[in-house]
């Protein structure tokens, strides 16, 4: 058995000076990148996400795995489309390339009915009828929409928008009674 050596003088002192600064530097970034606290005004996205709730976001991850249908994330109000929020609460239902047509009330993905997995039974949550549109996602750009079809402010009103425009997937979120919901990754759509 090799005695393990004693530290050094003064190395405790420090660590303990060094690493909360390393903390309080490295913290901002963290928070800008990794785990972003976002506040939810607006019920587009109930019962999966309720007005008051506060949301964590990974900012990270994305950057790696990429986005995928199905996905809630949240996103920064495209230029001349703001409603008086500067960031969004919204479910990515087109990738690149994907046909979205929205026709009497309801959501065609690729000419396939949009599974709904997230909505509450029985309710197919349709978009208002006098709503219509016809378009194929452009590369480099994502379809969203809240899951209140006919009550939210997305991508049926300013078109799609650029991933540099997605700030992060949300992790879960903190309901305002208190309760902890995980949000799934991804609720996939064909």
């Amino acid at each position: 058995m090799v005695p393990m050596s004693q530290p050094l003088p003064g190395r405790r002192l420090l660590a303990a000076i060094a690493l909360p600064i390393a903390i309080a530097v490295a913290s901002p970034v963290m928070a800008a990148t990794v785990a972003q606290p976002w506040h939810v005004v607006g019920a587009s996205m109930e019962p999966v996400i309720e007005d008051g709730s506060v949301l964590l976001v990974d900012g990270l991850g994305p950057q790696v795995t990429g986005y995928g249908r199905g996905d809630i994330v949240v996103l920064t109000v495209p230029e001349g489309a703001a409603r008086g929020y500067p960031v969004l609460v919204k479910r990515i239902v087109g990738l690149p390339g994907d046909r979205i047509t929205v026709r009497d009330g309801r959501v065609l993905l690729n000419g396939l009915r949009l599974p709904e997995p997230y909505a509450v039974a029985g309710d197919a949550r349709p978009v208002r009828p006098d709503r219509a549109v016809d378009v194929v996602v452009p590369a480099g750009e994502v379809w969203v929409m809240g899951d209140r079809r006919a009550n939210s402010f997305d991508s049926m009103a300013f078109g799609a928008v650029t991933y540099d425009q997605v700030l992060g997937r949300v992790w879960f979120s903190l309901e305002p009674d208190g309760e902890v919901q995980l949000t799934p990754a991804s609720a996939a759509a064909p």
